[in-house]
């Protein structure tokens, strides 16, 4: 599980939002290549490695490479025990899971070691097919198989649809469970699944020495679904996401399916598996401005559009309904009113890192220049929440910058971020004070002072000390404001602003680094061999800004006049194809397209 180089600190574990990560800790400062994984990754063993070689770290998942960090230098040792499944340090921290065969190396294995590490048999049958705790179609099921043990010379099978009766059945057995010793590795069960139950199944190895290696418990559930495409087939070189379901580049709609890059299907946001299906829709007659796949007289609507050579009947087995998930991106919420007072709302994860989510309200800076504000209020949404003054370098999440903010209940603090794309930095944090403060933020060169005062006249106090952050002469200067929480909307009061006469033009303001997407309306349409065919519309006008995943459940009735034993086209579309109007850009996924069976 965990490979490091040398007598160093070291972990492989849990990160923050469902992330893997493979951490080292240099002089007490974390570094770390991490992978968001999905709600498909529970369930299934999966071989994990972390590596560091003096250059890079590398997390290995299954053998392939999911992150690399560049890093140079030694590791501190750490004075902590060697945990499993636990953190060393915070002893609160547990791994809520199954760990096995865990080995520590005093080098880093290359890939091709670690490949050979995952193929190696042991004497248990492994890597059982359908995998432990997956839900197979019932057309999609055809037979059980595993990976033999080492010194297995036949399989003793268990089947069966109770869990502790599997587990505990012998060959013995008279109620049906035992099902026989298998010469090959596959057992195929003869009496019909059924849809919704769960399975169990266990593989025992009789081994060329007699003796018998007993197998763990395993299990599936036969689904209540057939799958019309769940988007886990797909991959970048002869079955591409975009060759299936065809986009702009064949229908002159504003749809494009798929990244421009590999992997073209999406692989972080998914509702089940580890594939959904990334689109990206522009309903203004232009799709992908400013990239080399620009195309301009589109359509003023979006339509991704799978078709089937051989007719699909669907209303086998009772289908009697058509679902599929699907997640937009949530409108802004991010405003600014000049008032007086100024009042400004935002979303945002926060102004920190290597790129900055939150509402900037800002005018244009010459030179040298200034900007003070009082910050009357700001909502506790969380308590790193920041409304400030800030100078930046462009509008870009990840630009140079600097900024004077007060939070909820962090105190005020001056952060920056010096270099574009670089990790911010504090310089200073005056702990336990709060709204209403005085803030300033002055450029002289490309030097910067943070300042604070309780009231905005004699008081003022600097934090920490003026520091250099190049800039272009011409910057943004203005107000800031995140939330710190993604699921929250942070509101602040401002008065008393003013700015140097270096700083001109009217208020302008925006979200930085937040994707939103404006209210379109999603619809389907379905055609079948005859050309017949039927337009069905989500409920909500808005469909394009739910930014959760959401099942949209469509009897099959309301795709009224289509033959639903002869479907041959599924489009998925955005806007209005009937009375197209020019309308905004956006992005939106789709996963797990299904038939019911009732």
């Amino acid at each position: 599980m965990g490979i490091t180089k040398g007598n160093n600190s070291f972990a492989l574990r849990h990160g923050t939002n469902n992330s893997i990560g493979f951490y080292i800790y240099d002089s007490n400062s974390p570094f770390s290549a991490t992978y968001i994984v999905n709600s498909g990754f529970n369930g299934v063993w999966h071989h994990l490695a972390g590596t560091y070689d003096g250059s890079n770290l590398n997390l290995y998942i299954d053998g392939g490479s999911e992150a690399t960090t560049p890093h140079v230098g030694s590791i501190d040792i750490s004075t902590f025990n060697v945990n499993i499944g636990s953190d060393a340090a915070q002893t609160w921290m547990w791994y809520n899971g199954l760990i096995d065969d865990v080995r520590i190396y005093n080098r880093a294995l290359s890939q091709q070691e670690i490949h050979q590490i995952i193929v190696t048999k042991s004497e248990f049958a492994t890597r059982p097919s359908p995998a432990s705790g997956s839900t197979p179609d019932i057309e999609h099921f055809t037979s059980l198989s595993w990976l033999t043990g080492e010194n297995a010379a036949q399989h003793d099978v268990y089947f069966g649809t109770d869990a502790n009766a599997v587990g505990s059945a012998e060959i013995s057995d008279t109620t049906g469970i035992y099902r026989g010793r298998q010469d090959p590795n596959t057992y195929t069960p003869p009496e019909e699944l059924i849809p919704g139950q769960t399975y169990y199944w266990r593989v025992d190895e009789f081994n060329t020495d007699t003796t018998i290696s007993r197998g763990r418990v395993w299990s599936f559930t036969i689904s209540m679904y057939l799958i019309v495409d769940d988007f886990e087939d797909y991959e970048d070189i002869d079955n591409r996401i975009f060759d299936v379901w065809v986009d702009y580049y064949v229908n002159n709609t504003g749809m494009t399916v798929g990244y421009f890059d590999p992997p073209f299907a999406e692989r972080s946001i998914i509702h089940g598996g580890s594939q959904a299906m990334y689109m990206h829709y522009d309903n203004d007659g232009t799709v992908n401005e400013g990239t080399n796949y620009e195309q301009s007289g589109t359509l003023l609507y979006s339509e991704a559009q799978r078709s089937w050579e051989v007719a699909q009947d669907w209303t086998r087995k009772g289908v009697t309904s058509l679902t599929l998930w699907l997640r937009g991106v949530p409108a802004s919420v991010g405003s600014f009113s000049a008032g007086p007072p100024i009042t400004m709302t935002a979303g945002g994860e926060d102004i920190w890192g290597t790129a900055d989510r939150f509402h900037f309200a800002y005018k244009r800076l010459s030179g040298g220049g200034s900007i003070t504000a009082r910050v009357v209020s700001i909502s506790n949404t969380d308590p790193w929440a920041k409304a400030g003054v800030m100078i930046r370098d462009s509008l870009e999440p990840g630009s140079a910058h600097a900024m004077v903010i007060v939070s909820p209940s962090s105190g005020v603090t001056f952060q920056y971020r010096d270099v574009t794309g670089e990790d911010s930095q504090e310089v200073a944090v005056q702990a336990d004070i709060t709204a209403p403060q005085w803030v300033r933020l002055t450029r002289n060169g490309n030097n910067f002072t943070a300042e604070y005062s309780a009231n905005g006249t004699t008081d003022w106090q600097m934090l920490g000390v003026p520091l250099s952050i190049p800039m272009l002469p011409d910057v943004y200067i203005g107000l800031c404001l995140t939330s710190h929480d993604i699921n929250e909307t942070c509101t602040a009061e401002f008065s008393n602003v003013t700015t140097s006469t270096a700083v001109t033009g009217n208020w302008q303001s925006q979200d930085i680094g937040i994707e939103s997407n404006i209210g379109e309306q999603l619809y389907v349409v379905l055609q079948d061999s005859a050309g017949s065919s039927a337009v069905v519309k989500y409920p909500d006008l808005a469909a394009t800004t739910i930014g959760t995943w959401t099942e949209w459940n469509i009897p099959l009735t309301d795709f009224a006049g289509v033959n639903m034993q002869a479907v041959r086209k599924m489009t998925i579309g955005v806007g209005d194809r009937t009375n197209p109007q020019t309308g905004s850009a956006g992005t939106l996924y789709i996963d797990d397209i299904w038939l019911y069976i009732p």
